[in-house]
């Protein structure tokens, strides 16, 4: 369609059309909140070719909802930790703990390269373009546990300095997690669950608000 056909309802029935496609990643239905970021590229676009003279009104306008969005808010306990960790695969353990030590997303987490890895002064560096908002770069403290399955993985790495420090496709680990969560007899836990359990544990466990803030990203 030419962009000055395109009208509100055109985009009202791609959006409910949008929620029968499988999402990209691992599959499974779409959010209404996933609905609404895509929303939110057309929006953009869209409002890009208004600067420009190419139509006059936004057709995304109003069909962007947030309030009628489910908020997650599923953390992992220490319980569900302990089981779940042992479960999981060789490859997939060092990713969850990354995670879970450093409330790391699982897109940024999975571009963490040997070059951002400094074991003398125990810190992994998010490179800005890595992080999600590419504001600024992130420093993410080595815990002592995070340490350990740092090692190991440089271990068993090339010597590059650009060689990742989880290899695998996020389509493999999501895979690896069904399967661990299958065998540990847990459900409803995502990769995200990781850096939220984090983000709810780090004030209660002694760690500064400002300190936490800076180490998630956070504003």
């Amino acid at each position: 369609m030419l962009l000055k056909d395109i009208k509100k309802h055109d985009v009202q029935k791609w959006k409910i059309a949008r929620f029968q496609v499988p999402k990209a990643r691992g599959g499974g239905k779409r959010s209404l909140a996933n609905v609404h970021r895509e929303l939110a590229v057309f929006r953009g676009a869209f409002g890009y070719a208004i600067e420009h003279g190419f139509m006059d009104r936004n057709p995304v306008r109003g069909l962007i909802k947030q309030k009628q969005e489910k908020k997650r808010d599923r953390i992992l306990s220490f319980e569900e930790i302990a089981i779940l960790l042992p479960a999981a695969s060789d490859s997939l353990r060092p990713l969850l703990i990354f995670m879970l030590q450093t409330a790391a997303r699982v897109g940024e987490a999975l571009q963490v390269e040997r070059r951002d890895i400094d074991l003398n002064d125990g810190i992994v560096t998010l490179r800005k373009i890595v992080t999600k908002e590419k504001k600024e770069p992130r420093e993410l403290p080595i815990t002592p546990e995070l340490r350990e399955v740092i090692v190991q993985r440089l271990s068993k790495m090339p010597d590059d300095p650009y060689a990742l420090l989880f290899e695998k496709t996020y389509d493999s680990y999501e895979g690896a997690l069904q399967n661990a969560l299958k065998q540990a007899g847990l459900t409803n836990i995502h990769f995200h669950d990781c850096r939220r359990t984090w983000i709810t544990n780090a004030v209660p466990s002694g760690i500064p608000l400002p300190d936490a803030m800076k180490i998630s990203g956070h504003y």
